[in-house]
Parts: structure tokens; sequence; C-alpha cells
């Protein structure tokens, strides 16, 4: 590390210790010294894939601090899948999605999600079903959020209309940051397909798995965002779930969901956690194992009968 490089790393630790760094809207802690470092290289390989505001945004805006070490993370992960990508953004305009991703001739756009701002969500005390449900509801709220942005980018032509577009969303804003179950990969689906298992069914490798279509939305009896101010009391929520049977989302290929976090993965597992799930109705699909992923899925609908096809992994 020369001279100046070495200042650089203390005035960015300086900087980041000094902000009291959240890891999700529940818990604090302030990083320390291997942390700091790995932050550090992580943003010094990378920048050249990151906005002009990144390193601002990531030392000096508290609320947005784990947005941005989502980005490192998802942009450190595709190239520890061997992908080649570009930072494209019009930095004077500031539009356009995160990376351009060269294997697939498409667009890749990270986002993370959120705890409510109103929520009666208690990790100790909820059940499991809730606890899922209130997990699925973040994670729509992201992919109805970057809809709007998405569509945004392709009316203005900076998505061409032939351009595949993939959705990553990290969970590590959440603070019940993955589903709890034993089929928690398959609560990832059902944040985008009304399904319902149609026994046990265990998914193996290469084999269909057989749903019955459910009714198109997740029940919440906890306060979230729409909750009733005046009567001030927990409130049903129906939360539609049916998005990937809509065709309002074709522009949509997949969506990549990760619940690790840069600071606690292996820099050389980077990626292997990703859940991906293949839009049915995407207008630009993408290829099958594209990424090192825990699991992956493609979905048919039959009649009243949805089709889960798990893409067998493939050794990169």
């Amino acid at each position: 590390m020369t001279k100046n490089s070495a200042q650089a790393y203390l005035n960015f630790k300086e900087s980041i210790q000094k902000l009291g760094v959240v890891t999700n809207e529940v818990d604090r802690y302030t990083l320390n010294e291997s942390e700091c470092k790995t932050l550090w290289d992580s943003f010094e390989r990378n920048k050249n894939y990151l906005d002009k505001n990144f390193y601002e945004q990531l030392v000096h805006d508290e609320s947005s601090f784990v947005d941005r070490v989502s980005e490192l993370y998802f942009v450190e992960s595709l190239l520890n899948n061997k992908l080649t990508i570009e930072h494209k953004k019009d930095h004077k305009k500031d539009e356009g999605p995160d990376i351009y991703i060269n294997d697939i001739h498409g667009w890749g756009e990270f986002t993370t999600a959120h705890d409510a701002e109103i929520s009666s969500i208690n990790r100790s005390e909820c059940s499991i079903e809730i606890l899922n449900a209130y997990t699925a509801s973040r994670l729509i709220n992201s992919l109805t959020k970057k809809i709007k942005q998405i569509k945004s980018h392709i009316k203005k032509k900076i998505i061409k209309d032939n351009e595949p577009v993939i959705l990553f969303i990290s969970t590590s804003g959440l603070s019940i940051p993955y589903f709890r179950s034993y089929d928690s990969d398959i609560e990832c689906l059902k944040c985008f397909f009304p399904i319902q298992p149609t026994g046990l069914v265990s998914l193996i490798p290469n084999k269909k798995a057989p749903y019955l279509v459910n009714k198109p939305f997740y029940k919440l009896n906890i306060m979230i965002e729409k909750w009733n101010k005046k009567e001030k009391k927990n409130v049903e929520t129906l939360i539609p779930n049916d998005y990937f049977l809509n065709e309002e989302y074709q522009h949509i290929s997949a969506i990549v969901i990760s619940y690790e976090r840069l600071l606690n993965t292996a820099k050389d597992k980077l990626g292997y956690n990703f859940i991906v799930i293949h839009n049915p109705l995407a207008i630009n699909p993408i290829s099958d194992n594209m990424f090192k992923c825990k699991a992956e899925f493609k979905v048919r609908v039959e009649k009243c009968k949805i089709i889960v096809i798990v893409i067998p992994r493939i050794k990169k």
C-alpha cells in the first residue's frame, strides 16, 4: 500500500467508524479493523463499476450504507461468477440501471429490501408463518418499486426492447433476513407466484413438482406500512403475490435474491447463496446456470397447476 493509498484508507476507516454503521434497521455496531479493510479493498477493486457518488454515500450517508454495501456484494458476486460487466450509467443525468452484463447483452439492477417504517414484528413472539409473510412483503415491495424505474428506462430507450433485465434483491436491510422454514427457497418462489404445495413435495434436481394455484395474495395480520392509523390496531393486509403471472412484469427476465452480506462471506463464496427465479412471461429470458447459486427455479403454468422446475447445478 503506497503512502497516499494508506492515508486514503485511514480517512475511509475514520469516516466509516464515525458513521456508526447500520447493518439493518434494528442492529447497530461500529465496524472493526478487519471489516473496514474488507470494505475498503472491495471498493478499491470495483470502483470502476460504481456510481461516481458511491463513495460519498457509503461514508457519509447512514441511511444508504446498507444499500451501498449490497451493491458491492452483487458486483463482487458477478465477477466471482466470471461474468463480464460494465458500468454504463449516464453520470451527468444519473440515469440507467446499475450494471451492464455483457454475457446476457442486458442489464442488472441492484436493490435492498428494508423493514417497513411501522411494523409490529417481534422476532421472538411471531410465528414462522407471520415472519415468512413479513419477509415476503418486503421482497415484493422491492420488486414493485423497481419495476417503475425499469419501465422508465425502457421508455427513455436506455434499456432496449431486446435487452434482458435481472433484478438483484438483497435482504441485508431486514431485521428478519431470510425465511424460516424447511422449504425456505420455496418461500422465495411464493413471493412472485401464488402457489401452495400439493403435499410434501421433495424438490429433486431436474424433476418437476406440481403446485396448486393458490389465492393470489399473502394474508398478513400485522402492522406494516398500510396499517389503520385511525383505529391504531393490527389489520389484515392482503399482499398480491402473482407478479410473475402478470404481463406488466414481463420486462424482468429473472430475480436473484441474496441473504448474505459482504462483510461475513468469504470472497471465493460470494454469490453462492443466490436464489435465482426465472420469469416465465419474460420477453427476454436468460439462460440457465448463469450463476453459481444455492437454487435456481423455472416455472410453467398449466391450467390450474404451476409446475416448478429445479435447474440442476453445474460447476462453473
